[in-house]
């Protein structure tokens, strides 16, 4: 079966991320401002690498 990806936009905690990975996608990219958002996609996203900027903050899986 082919693995399908997407890329997540303002994110926020990953909600619909959950929704893509749900239906069998892989989020390889995700990205949001608020810092504590990102700290709860990580939570359940396990796995992922995250890096905080002064700025942004953003998410690579």
């Amino acid at each position: 079966m082919r693995e399908f990806t997407a890329v997540s936009l303002f994110c926020g905690a990953g909600g619909l991320d959950i929704g893509f990975e749900q239906a069998g996608f892989k989020t390889i990219w995700a990205n949001d401002f608020d810092k504590d958002a990102c700290k709860t996609h990580q939570n359940w996203s396990r796995g992922n690498v995250f890096y905080y900027e002064k700025y942004h903050t953003i998410s690579i899986t």
